[in-house]
């Protein structure tokens, strides 16, 4: 999962004038990491840039305290083995699609807390609270 937070994130919702403006006062080895990201996102298709696009618009539409708590819990989601993450990514994507009712009752669902520990309920319940996906 993209972490929006990221200064790359950032850097790839920019044209690409307003990049380089950014990348020339980094120092050498920091701008060619950036461009080679920045170049992989470049290659894209044009939908998924979009969708990457608006992400980062969303993100940063929210209040600084809700991009913090969705930076961390975004950072502890791409901490996670492999495998847990793999686990737990289609469950997060679909809570954040549903709308807010729903998602409170599975969320606070018997069923559901007894599927996954107290951390990662938590990252699923801030993550999904917070940064639904656009358009919800």
């Amino acid at each position: 999962m993209g972490n929006p937070g990221n200064p790359v994130e950032r850097l790839m919702a920019m044209p690409p004038e307003k990049r380089e403006q950014v990348l020339e006062k980094l120092p050498p080895q920091q701008q060619a990491n950036l461009r080679q990201r920045l170049e992989r996102f470049d290659k894209l298709p044009a939908a998924e840039r979009a969708r990457l696009n608006q992400m980062w618009s969303t993100f940063n539409s929210l209040p600084p305290e809700k991009q913090a708590i969705v930076t961390r819990q975004m950072q502890a989601f791409n901490n996670l083995p492999e495998a847990r993450r793999e686990d737990l990514k289609p469950v997060l994507q679909r809570l954040r699609r549903m709308p807010e009712d729903r998602r409170n009752a599975l969320l606070n669902s018997p069923a559901f807390k007894d599927r996954f520990s107290a951390t990662e309920l938590e990252m699923l319940t801030d993550i999904s609270q917070n940064y639904p996906l656009p358009g919800r």
